[in-house]
Order: structure tokens, then C-alpha cells, then sequence
């Protein structure tokens, strides 16, 4: 069967209340492919509860019920960022980098902005406000353009974060990070990054001041939040573990 046709027959059915379990069975279409077709086409609430009638499909209808919530969040955190962020760009990527790390299957990263047809609105036309709606446009094509997040390959729908974007939304948390260690205990970053480096020591020494480290030394630099364990992953994505330790110390002499 022609692909347009299975895309057809796949949003009838979805139209008519079938889970992506049973389209899946129905036509043989991968869910990573209905993910896609049908990406516009949430099953209701109704459809839902009548589903949830029939046991042989519960497995199907935890899956529904899961997308729709993980959606719902979606939408509501989008929603307050637009409202409450002081600094779009970084808030989008960090919610993204948190989205797609805590999906539990490919199929249901709800996409930020989708071009679509008639069958039903994008996420962000749920956003009423039309400013709202385009300064998250704006903060989308800021963040491909900074090549921060990977896109599909017709470049319509985002489909998780690069290194460079989970480094920075990385760096982001961390800077927003308030608890601190024990007394007199702090995170240390220490380093010796050679000049013919990509990663040059100016590069690590900003980046660590904007963490919120403070230079104790030449290339010893210390901080009191509680990072060490986000530090040495952000150090592995910017291909600095080689000549960057990262470690908890106590200071056992002096103020």
C-alpha cells in the first residue's frame, strides 16, 4: 500500500478513536511513523474512557493516556515560560533538554512547532496570545540556528538536543542551582588545557565564572553549590575531560 494512502487510512482510523497500538496492528505502520502522521491527533478524553472499556487494549490505553498527559504538561510549561521567562531562549532549551530526557518512548516527544493541515492545531496555537506565540517562534529559530536542538529531516518538527545544546542547557541549570555543600566543603574544577586546544582556557574560565566558581587560583577554581556531579558531565560534553578534574574537597586550614 502506497504511503499517502497508509497515511490516510491511518488518520481515519485515528479519527475514529483507534490507539497507535491498533492502527500499528491494523496497517503494519511503525509507531515511530504514526508518532509523525498523527503528531495533531490526541485522542479525547471520551474516546479514552471508551477505550478503556475493552481489557485486551490496556497496555494501548496506558500509552494514550501517558501521551496525553506528557502533552498537557507540555503545553502548560510552554505556557509559562511565555508568561514568566525572563530569558526565553535559555528557558526553551531547558525545558526541551528536560522534555526529551524524560520520554519513555520516541514516539511521544510532543514537537514544538509543526506544519500542519487542516486536521487539527499545533501546541503553540493553544498559546492564545499571539506575541506569546511569537516570541516562542522567534526563540525556536534562534535555538536551530545556534544548532542547539536536531530536527527532523524535512526540518518540521525538533527531535532532541545536540551536545553544544545539552552543554548549554546544562550550564543554564547549574547557574540556577542555589543549594550549597557542607561547610567547608566545595565543588573544584582544576585544569592544564593546552594551547592547541579547541576548548581554550579563556572558554573554560568564563564559562565557570557564569556557573557561579570563583578563581582560587591560576587554574583552580572553587564554588560551594552542590555541582560536582552536573559539572563532570557538562566537562564531557565540551570534550574537556582530558585536561578538566572535577572533585569535592574540605578545606581543613585557613578561612
Amino acid at each position: 500500500m502506497a504511503k499517502t494512502v497508509l497515511r490516510g487510512e491511518s488518520i481515519k482510523l485515528r479519527l475514529q478513536g483507534y490507539t497507535f497500538g491498533q492502527i500499528k496492528r491494523e496497517l503494519g505502520v511503525a509507531k515511530s511513523t504514526l508518532s509523525g502522521w498523527l503528531r495533531n491527533l490526541p485522542l479525547s478524553e471520551e474516546q479514552i474512557l471508551l477505550l478503556s472499556k475493552n481489557r485486551l487494549i490496556s497496555r494501548d490505553i496506558r500509552i494514550e493516556k501517558f501521551r496525553q498527559t506528557a502533552r498537557n504538561k507540555w503545553i502548560a510549561r510552554l505556557k509559562k515560560i511565555a508568561q514568566e521567562s525572563k530569558c526565553l531562549t535559555g528557558d526553551l532549551l531547558v525545558a526541551l533538554d528536560s522534555l526529551f530526557q524524560s520520554a519513555m518512548f520516541t514516539y511521544q516527544h510532543p514537537s514544538l512547532v509543526q506544519r500542519y493541515g487542516s486536521a487539527a492545531p499545533t501546541i503553540l496555537a493553544e498559546i492564545q496570545e499571539a506575541q506569546k506565540r511569537r516570541a516562542l517562534r522567534d526563540a525556536e529559530r534562534y535555538l536551530r540556528l545556534k544548532k542547539y536542538v536536531e530536527v527532523s529531516g524535512k526540518g518540521d518538527q525538533i527531535i532532541g538536543l545536540t551536545q553544544t545544546g545539552r552543554a548549554r542547557a546544562l550550564e543554564i541549570c547549574m547557574s540556577k542551582i542555589t543549594k550549597e555543600l557542607p561547610e567547608k566543603r566545595y565543588c573544584v574544577a582544576t585544569f592544564d588545557i593546552p594551547e592547541d586546544t579547541r576548548v581554550t582556557r579563556w572558554q573554560i574560565r568564563r564559562r565557570l565564572r557564569a556557573i557561579g566558581f570563583e578563581q582560587y587560583q591560576l587554574s583552580v577554581w572553587i564554588t560551594k553549590k552542590d555541582i560536582c556531579d552536573e559539572m563532570a558531565e557538562y566537562i564531557q560534553l565540551i570534550g574537556a575531560e582530558k585536561w578538566v578534574m572535577i572533585f569535592r574537597a574540605e578545606k581543613k586550614i585557613g578561612e
